[in-house]
């Protein structure tokens, strides 16, 4: 089995983008899979190489290092208060009834950046990225081969359609189109 990957970094830091940009014929890349199935993931596809991109990570990041020692990790870094304020829009949006204070914010992000601290002190197995960089071919080139080292080659053409979009953008267009429904 080869190796799997990792993919974190704060919420609302294109995770789900990456994850869908490291799923190809040859890896398969799963965002936010339920608790408990990432072993069973790793465990039940011998023949793709598998990635897991989750906010989360960082919670579990000592004891997947120790699972999976070899393994590449990716790390997004995006400014806290972006993260905030783009969680704020998206809460807004998604769960309109559903208030959360600054305070809770603030807190569940500084817990975040807490745990993040260990897995970017991990340079060896941790590269870090800058958020504003993921629309950079160079960067991107950068990510993939440290994360897929033993191919499959970059697609250019699919970082270009994947570049183009906005998941958030896509997503309440169609809410808007289905009448909140998906």
């Amino acid at each position: 089995m080869r190796k799997p990957f990792f993919i974190t970094g704060l919420p609302r830091s294109r995770t789900a983008w990456l994850a869908n940009l490291f799923t190809t014929e040859e890896s398969v890349c799963h965002h936010e899979p339920a608790r408990g199935m990432g072993a069973l993931l790793m465990d039940g596809w011998r023949k793709s190489r598998i990635g897991i991109s989750d906010a989360s990570l960082v919670l579990q990041f000592a004891e997947l290092r120790e699972q999976y020692p070899d393994a590449p990790w990716v790390y997004v870094d995006r400014d806290p208060q972006q993260v905030i304020k783009s969680l704020v829009e998206f809460l807004r949006f998604n769960s309109p009834g559903n208030r959360i204070s600054d305070s809770q914010l603030d807190s569940m992000v500084r817990l975040h950046l807490h745990h993040a601290a260990s897995v970017q002190a991990d340079a060896v197995r941790v590269l870090t990225v800058r958020y504003e960089v993921l629309d950079d071919e160079d960067a991107i080139r950068g990510i993939w081969a440290w994360l897929l080292p033993d191919g499959p080659e970059f697609d250019l053409d699919r970082w270009q359609v994947l570049r183009g979009l906005n998941v958030q953008q896509s997503e309440r267009r169609f809410r808007e189109l289905t009448g909140g429904k998906i």
